[in-house]
């Protein structure tokens, strides 16, 4: 599973790479990537030229954001998103590729397919009791006294080994 440093480095490079292109087309290979959505069409719908105005990050979530939208991106056990030209080889296990008006390509590669793309309205998914709500604070992002620690720890009830874990 990919985790927290790799996917700020994704989060990293995929702000060079993708903020300021605009989707061309979608292409979706199966359902399972995709989950969340009745079908390939209402995913393709929600992506079909949209502009991407910025990447950022929310625990091992990667989320794109689509004006109004945001495209999240959760790589799973052993999916990738890897940056390409439209002449390169599609890798086996390929399960949606985004292509961009500009040219070049966004595609998600997942042998498990453990991993999920899906599209959210932005206030459904930052509101209280919204999609990436429960997750809790970033060690990345966040700033982090000892003080505040000290409190989060004496908050809790449990034995100090089951905390942390």
């Amino acid at each position: 599973m990919p985790e927290l440093p790799e996917v700020e480095t994704l989060r990293l490079d995929l702000d060079k790479e993708v903020v300021g292109k605009r989707i061309k087309s979608v292409e979706v290979k199966g359902k399972r990537a995709i989950r969340r959505h009745p079908d390939a069409k209402s995913f393709i719908s929600r992506l079909d030229g949209q502009k991407i105005d910025g990447v950022r990050r929310k625990g091992k979530y990667l989320l794109l954001s689509l004006g109004e939208d945001e495209l999240v991106v959760h790589l799973g056990m052993s999916g990738q998103l890897l940056k390409c030209s439209t002449r390169d080889p599609v890798a086996p296990h390929t399960h949606i590729t985004i292509s961009f008006t500009q040219g070049g390509q966004l595609r998600y590669v997942d042998p498990r397919t453990f991993g999920e793309l899906y599209v959210v309205a932005k206030e459904k998914l930052d509101a209280d009791g919204g999609e990436l709500s429960e997750l809790g604070f970033d060690p990345v992002e966040d700033v982090m006294s000892w003080n505040r620690f000290g409190a989060m720890l004496m908050a809790r009830k449990v034995k100090l080994k089951t905390l942390l874990m």
